[in-house]
């Protein structure tokens, strides 16, 4: 069996682990990034398919959250466009740009159709934010209801809750933790040539650097000897190769952590919580190929109409290159009533061609499927509900870590998450283990 050896080996190159690799890079460790597809960045990055350019995750990235930073200053290209304004909604027929300052008891008033309504929640909101937060064990839905029952607030709710959970499935408390954590990030927006772009250019950074990526390379064991992960084993080339490495970060999931490196590795009560917080949020998305986009505003343009919110991603009139001349990308999406297994897949495929049928004017005159896309499982929105995923990175198998969204801290979602999650794993990890160089020389 082949060897090799690295400091740092970490599997899986989704936001947590890309992220975690760009982070000991410029710690200087020795670092191998293991990744099974061929193209990086997990459900941050694209595919290409009929000469369009689709999202395998979210469409809609930071500018100048934690993810973008860290590309930028490990050397790589983080190109987005952000359109203005940020957002739009479209109340009873009526356009309604979100303002930067205001902007959510603006929309609040309008969807509410009462400014009296709005401020009564607002208030609530802030002595939430600001006092008293509130319990864990009540949900949005609960705290809200304690206010109003106005169904165009509940629709601005669930807008800020696109998480693919309900609002009676998200504890009220870590909602709050979101809205503190997300304050600071403002801008926005598409990437002209797709996620899978600055994904490559991070990856090339990274070897820049001196780390290495293999690509096309499943982890087949983690190794582990005396409660210590010792490195991996992974399949490269059609053969099995050794890789020793002082300390492993996996970004497949903690259930995916514990398949690898063998449930007899880890007590009773983590095994027991890895379960509980396995809860893979379901939903379905599928795109079209169309002559003409559904608005001309260029960004994240939220419908409300037949008591429904829908998000509709305008990427082609912001970002042309994700399209053939001529065509836009139009998207549609149906999540089930509750995020609870199980999820029915061809069910959530055809209520959604069904809504956009529906939704969009002209639909089969100007329309035609191009992809649908599943999310649950191994390849879920995120790996556990927002309140509910592990708290720890760390697992019982000493310098095994957990990075990405099964591992949320609190308050914390989506790429923002994944990073912050590397943040912490890379500090334990500073306090622990020094780079071979730095040892190297310090010996000397």
């Amino acid at each position: 069996m082949e060897r090799a050896s690295y400091d740092v080996v970490i599997l899986g190159s989704g936001c947590g682990g890309i992220s975690a690799a760009a982070m000991a890079v410029n710690s200087g460790y020795r670092t191998l990034l293991v990744e099974r597809q061929s193209f990086l960045g997990g459900r941050c990055s694209s595919v290409y398919y009929k000469d369009f350019i689709i999202p395998t995750g979210a469409p809609w990235l930071g500018d100048d959250g934690p993810l973008a930073k860290l590309a930028r200053e490990t050397g790589g290209n983080w190109e987005i466009r952000c359109p203005e304004p940020p957002q739009m909604f479209n109340i009873d027929g009526k356009d309604e740009a979100m303002p930067a300052k205001g902007g959510l008891m603006h929309i609040m008033s309008k969807a509410a159709g009462s400014e009296e309504e709005a401020r009564k929640v607002m208030n609530a909101m802030r002595r939430a934010l600001t006092w008293e937060e509130p319990s864990p064990l009540m949900s949005i839905w609960d705290w809200l209801h304690q206010y109003t029952s106005n169904p165009g607030i509940e629709m601005v709710f669930e807008w800020t809750a696109m998480h693919g959970t309900h609002l009676w499935e998200w504890p009220v408390s870590d909602f709050f933790k979101f809205f503190i954590v997300n304050m600071p990030f403002r801008r926005f927006g598409f990437a002209p040539h797709g996620a899978i772009a600055l994904m490559k250019s991070l990856g090339e950074a990274i070897e820049a650097k001196g780390g290495d990526i293999w690509k096309n390379c499943p982890a087949t064991r983690i190794k582990v000897e005396g409660g210590t992960a010792t490195g991996v084993v992974v399949e490269r080339d059609g053969e099995l190769v050794e890789v020793e490495a002082k300390a492993v970060i996996s970004n497949v999931g903690p259930k995916g952590t514990v398949t690898l490196a063998g449930r007899e590795s880890f007590d009773s009560s983590y095994l027991r919580e890895v379960t509980e917080s396995y809860r893979p949020i379901a939903t379905t998305i599928v795109w079209f190929e169309s002559k003409k986009p559904y608005h001309e505003y260029p960004g994240w343009y939220n419908v409300v109409k037949d008591g429904k919110l829908r998000p509709v991603f305008h990427m082609t009139n912001l970002c042309p290159e994700l399209a053939p001349p001529g065509k836009h990308l139009l998207s549609g999406g149906y999540r089930p009533d509750s995020c609870a297994l199980p999820y029915d897949a061809s069910k959530g495929v055809e209520m959604a061609i069904w809504d956009a049928r529906n939704f969009f004017p002209d639909f089969d005159k100007n329309c035609k499927l191009l992809l649908a896309q599943t999310f649950w499982k191994d390849w879920p929105v995120q790996r556990s509900w927002p309140g509910y995923s592990l708290r720890t990175h760390k697992t019982p198998v000493e310098m095994l870590y957990n990075v990405g969204d099964g591992v949320l801290p609190e308050g914390w979602s989506g790429t923002h998450a994944c990073v912050e999650d590397s943040r912490r794993v890379m500090e334990d990890l500073a306090m622990r283990l020094k780079p071979a160089a730095a040892e190297a020389k310090s010996q000397a």
